[in-house]
Order: C-alpha cells, then sequence, then structure tokens
C-alpha cells in the first residue's frame, strides 16, 4: 500500500508542531518566571533579614549606651556622694578639734 501525502494532513503536521513548540516555550516561561519569582522572593528576604539585623543592631547599640550612660550618670552620683561625705567628715573632724581646743582654753566654773 502506498501512502498519499495529503496537503491537510502536512497541515496539521505543522499545526501540531507549532503547537507543541509553543507549549514547550510557555512551559519554559512558566518554569523562568517561578524561578525568577522565587529568586526575588528570596533577595526581598535577605534584604528583609539585613534590615531586621541592623535594626537589632541599631537597638542593641542604644540600649548598650543607655545602661553605660545610666551606669556613669549613677558611679558620678556615688563619686559626689563620696566627696560630699570625705568633705563633711573633715569639716566634722576640724570642727570637733577646734571644739576640743576652746573646751581646753575655757576656764572651769
Amino acid at each position: 500500500m502506498r501512502t498519499v501525502n495529503h496537503p491537510n494532513r502536512n497541515w496539521l503536521r505543522a499545526f501540531v508542531f507549532v503547537a507543541a513548540t509553543g507549549l514547550a516555550a510557555q512551559s519554559v516561561t512558566a518554569n523562568d518566571a517561578v524561578q525568577n519569582n522565587n529568586t526575588a522572593e528570596s533577595q526581598a528576604l535577605t534584604v528583609q533579614r539585613q534590615v531586621d539585623n541592623e535594626q537589632i543592631s541599631v537597638l542593641r547599640n542604644s540600649a548598650v549606651r543607655n545602661i553605660l550612660s545610666e551606669t556613669a550618670s549613677r558611679l558620678n552620683f556615688r563619686a559626689q556622694l563620696l566627696n560630699f561625705q570625705m568633705d563633711f567628715r573633715s569639716y566634722a573632724e576640724s570642727d570637733n578639734s577646734v571644739s576640743n581646743h576652746r573646751s581646753e582654753q575655757l576656764p572651769a566654773l
């Protein structure tokens, strides 16, 4: 038996070829789109993590600065208190020695 190439059959083959090629291209394009989307989401998450880490770092540094400032303020207050106590003691001792000296000079009644 002899096969006859019918013109409609060639058109059908061409249509199937073009349709299959188009579907394959769409599939590749869809896969690329999904990969691009995944890449974009991954990059966005990476950037978000970097921003979060930076914000955490800024907050941590701010907290450390506040703690150090509070500590310095307390140490300054304690130093002033110690200076006041030392001044008061030296004044009390000098006042005590003056009053002892005066009592020695006063005549007994």
